[in-house]
């Protein structure tokens, strides 16, 4: 086997009378470690009825530009709360409870992040969001959701009954399970 360079962006293999022309750029080897951005934000959100005093709180996972949300199962009165800490500035065991929240919620994230890179999986905000929620992607074959789905089928009908499809309505095949 022989290796000839043309130039730094292609390379010429000769292997067995037969010659490989590889074009880095057309291959993308330097693109393969794509950079990704990644933010965390944590913020106040008006309930629906906009009466009341508290607001939700809840984390934005942004990845590439796409964003998700998700609740941190709390409320808190905007006065005692600071967006640039992105924490509650009360001093009571439910504002600690609160911050402390915040603090898992960000180690959390964060680590799931840090998991998929290093599976060197794609990271997406939705597949950060279920892996937090504990949602994991059902992983069947296309043979097994035929399976469930003719399951299903056989189970709507009932055992010796005619099959559709002959003259006026007569069937001329009969179904047995």
């Amino acid at each position: 086997m022989y290796i000839g360079y043309l130039a730094l962006s292609c390379i010429m293999l000769h292997f067995k009378n037969r010659t490989l022309l590889l074009n880095f750029e057309t291959l993308n080897f330097y693109n393969m470690r794509r950079r990704t951005t990644f933010s965390l934000l944590i913020f106040l959100k008006k309930k629906k009825s906009g009466n009341e005093t508290k607001r939700n709180i809840y984390g934005r996972i942004t990845v590439n530009g796409k964003a998700v949300e998700l609740s941190i199962q709390h409320s808190i009165e905007p006065e005692k709360w600071n967006q640039k800490l992105s924490r509650s500035t009360g001093r009571s065991d439910a504002d600690k409870i609160i911050n402390r929240s915040i603090e898992l919620l960000e180690t959390r994230i964060h680590s799931i992040r840090n998991e998929l890179q290093t599976k060197g999986e794609t990271i997406t905000a939705l597949k950060v969001k279920n892996e937090y929620l504990g949602i994991t992607p059902s992983k069947q074959t296309l043979i097994e959701l035929f399976e469930k789905h003719n399951q299903r089928q056989v189970s709507l009908i009932s055992v010796n009954e005619c099959a559709p499809g002959g003259k006026n309505g007569e069937s001329d095949h009969q179904l047995t399970f």
